[in-house]
């Protein structure tokens, strides 16, 4: 009862804070919307076996009053630290994010990491369920009360705190040209999306301001593969000035054929147009960027998610 209980809220929590998963469905919906109850419930209904697994094992610690909900807390925040290790990790949505709204409610997780803000976020949102019960109920709502004091002080006074001066500053220049997915990846818009991208990096710096030294596209957002594109990288190159770094997020591939594999990475480009540094994106978005129970969905005839190279 005590799983049950935790899956079903999980379910529920996890169903009103992921449904947008099911937007890589929607790219090309005459062909997969058919496949949207497996990303919208499915993965809900898989993550909230994390939330079963707290509520048994809070349950299997249960005590009389304050012990209560101590063991709550501490099963839902072991619960969250397997979640972000588990199977790749899925991270998103964490309950300490509910204590984290605005910057001034933010600072505290500099002192105990996220992880630690599951465990006295779970604390303090049980804690007037000691209202009905006998025991130290007071001392409960006492140390809940001195959390919340100290959650708010710390981060206004952490905010409060003068930054002084920079050791040094760095111009950067974030370009969006905010293109619709479902022409990302058409090879028809691949030299004007690649174009926008150009000319809004290239464009002079507003008057007073210094010329970028760090100019930042979006995730995936060069339509191509650099290594079928080498004339793009350099363009890239003439386009920037020495000293000048490009960091773009786009689809890396290693391997040819039936054998290549497809990364979501960021990488750096110099003003010489060669590819200085990378870095591929470690945790996926199920559905979005990798298939989850590809054996078994694949047989049901989902075989590529989005458009695009990263199937």
């Amino acid at each position: 009862p005590a799983f049950a209980t935790g899956w079903w809220f999980g379910l529920g929590y996890f169903l009103a804070g992921l449904w947008w998963i099911g937007n890589a469905l929607l790219v090309e919906a005459d062909s997969f919307a058919w496949a949207l109850p497996f990303a919208v419930v499915g993965v809900p209904a898989l993550l909230a076996l994390f939330y079963g697994l707290a509520a048994a094992l809070a349950r299997a610690m249960w005590g009389r009053g304050l012990v209560s909900i101590f063991a709550l807390a501490f099963g839902f925040g072991l619960a969250e630290w397997l979640r972000t290790v588990l199977f790749t990790g899925f991270p998103w949505n964490a309950v300490g994010y509910a204590a984290m709204p605005v910057p001034l409610l933010m600072q505290s997780a500099s002192v105990v990491g996220l992880e630690g803000m599951n465990v006295l976020s779970v604390f303090v949102f049980s804690a007037p369920a000691l209202l009905g019960r006998q025991g130290a109920r007071w001392v409960g709502l006492g140390l809940a009360a001195l959390l919340c004091l100290l959650h708010v002080g710390f981060g206004a006074w952490r905010l409060s705190q003068p930054e002084g001066e920079p050791a040094s500053t760095l111009a950067v220049r974030i370009v969006q040209p905010s293109v619709a997915m479902d022409v990302k990846w058409d090879r028809a818009e691949e030299d004007r999306i690649f174009g926008e991208l150009m000319e809004l990096s290239a464009a002079p710096p507003a008057a007073g301001q210094p010329k970028p030294q760090v100019i930042v596209w979006p995730e995936t957002s060069v339509p191509f593969l650099f290594t079928e594109r080498p004339e793009a990288l350099a363009a890239i190159g003439a386009m920037l000035t020495e000293g000048q770094v490009l960091l773009a997020g786009a689809v890396r591939s290693e391997g040819t054929g039936s054998e290549a594999v497809y990364y979501n990475s960021i990488v750096a480009i110099d003003a010489g147009g060669e590819i200085v540094d990378a870095f591929d994106k470690v945790h996926l978005v199920p559905f979005g960027e990798y298939l989850p129970f590809a054996p078994l969905l694949e047989r049901l005839g989902l075989t590529r998610l989005v458009a695009g190279p990263m199937m």
